[in-house]
């Protein structure tokens, strides 16, 4: 079996689909990855209040051969970004202490996520938005921006592209489409309701369903035919709905830069879009 390279990234997108107990376990080794690396496995189950076979179980239901190749892989992974050493936010921390620990953590996600996005994946995206007559783009609350921005790139690249954030609407929308059509999902948690029936609703019209979203096995990744999964790295301030966001960013410009390199053209369609905006600006 293959070592799974961005460990955390894993543990964090499947916790969700884990039992309880196993839940438990990953929550407790991302708690502080190095305290895990140096444990042995009945350490850790003492520390964590599970069973040795429940540590053994969780970790082979996440694609790790055993305890022993987990620990491998995760420390191979903390020496690789010199993560040894915690990056949260401490009282005391100075302006320029937390600006670089914000930063490492982002770019820790960025990371995470080059490594966890499958690339099979990302050449189905593309060609189904290669294809479609018609996407619509959909996303809620903290989601609503990342979908506003896919929206607007696909557009300015000369796809009929249109990013739709009002719940009520993106029901009405999603209910319209078709069988040439594509509804591009982006949902951080992959449970929001109003992004779910949306979804639901595309997908019973015949329409291609694209979620991307931050956690694998939720209702959202089962109503989608084809999932782009970024890392969900916490940031220094633990909130990892912020790192996420800029991982999805990237994987939105990742999308853009294939898509023109399928049809060189496209950069000239995003080049004249681009001077329509710059025309619109103040000049000094």
């Amino acid at each position: 079996m293959a070592m799974i390279s961005a460990v955390r990234a894993t543990l964090r997108t499947q916790a969700g689909s884990l039992p309880p107990a196993e839940a438990a376990v990953v929550a407790y080794i991302l708690d502080d990855p190095p305290r895990a690396v140096r444990s042995s496995i009945e350490r850790l189950a003492d520390e964590a209040d599970v069973s040795p076979a429940t540590i053994v179980r969780a970790v082979r239901r996440l694609g790790f051969a055993g305890f022993a190749s987990f620990k491998l892989a995760l420390a191979s992974e903390l020496g690789r970004v010199g993560d040894l050493l915690p990056t949260r936010i401490e009282p005391g921390d100075d302006a320029a202490t937390v600006l670089r620990k914000v930063v490492e953590a982002d770019v820790d996600a960025l990371r995470q996520t080059a490594e966890l996005v499958d690339a099979s994946a990302l050449e189905a995206v593309c060609d189904v938005l290669d294809a479609a007559a018609r996407i619509e783009v959909y996303g809620v609350g903290t989601s609503a921006p990342i979908a506003m921005d896919a929206g607007d790139r696909l557009r300015r690249l000369g796809l009929p592209a249109s990013p739709v954030l009002d719940p009520h609407m993106q029901s009405v929308s999603a209910a319209q489409l078709g069988p040439r059509d594509v509804a591009f999902v982006v949902s951080h948690t992959g449970r929001t309701p109003d992004t779910l029936a949306a979804a639901a609703a595309a997908r019973d019209a015949g329409a291609t369903v694209v979620a991307l979203t931050s956690h694998d096995h939720t209702p959202l990744t089962r109503r989608a035919h084809h999932v782009l999964l970024a890392a969900t790295a916490e940031s220094a301030l633990e909130t990892e709905a912020v790192a996420s966001r800029i991982a999805h960013l990237s994987i939105i410009d990742a999308i853009g830069a294939c898509l023109v390199l399928r049809r060189p053209e496209r950069a000239s369609t995003a080049s004249a879009s681009d001077a329509i905006v710059r025309a619109k600006r103040v000049q000094p």
